[in-house]
């Protein structure tokens, strides 16, 4: 999710200084991307995972890639505080999973 991201990103980027009609037509190509990427199943139960998650849960910080535990939820930020080998880090909801079994 985060590769998708990272690339419609780049690629709106690209497209800023293009001629008006196609700097619209990257954003709105990019606008569909995004919504496309949010319906999918993996998407969908991810961001049910992170709508069920509470303070002193564990949870896996994918940029990471070790579990955690959460410190502070930022609904309007959409961002977890995370106590992660003995430092407090900020991590978007995006990048939250499930940890493992």
């Amino acid at each position: 999710m985060s590769q998708v991201r990272r690339l419609t990103t780049a690629y709106l980027s690209n497209a800023q200084n293009a001629p008006k009609p196609f700097s619209e037509h990257a954003q709105e190509f990019a606008k569909k991307i995004h919504q496309t990427a949010a319906a999918t199943p993996l998407r969908v139960r991810q961001a049910q995972f992170v709508e069920s998650v509470r303070k002193g849960d564990t949870v896996y910080a994918v940029r990471f890639r070790r579990t955690a535990e959460v410190i502070k939820i930022r609904n309007k930020q959409k961002t977890m505080i995370l106590y992660l080998e003995n430092k407090q880090v900020e991590v978007p909801f995006e990048d939250i999973s499930e940890p493992a079994q």
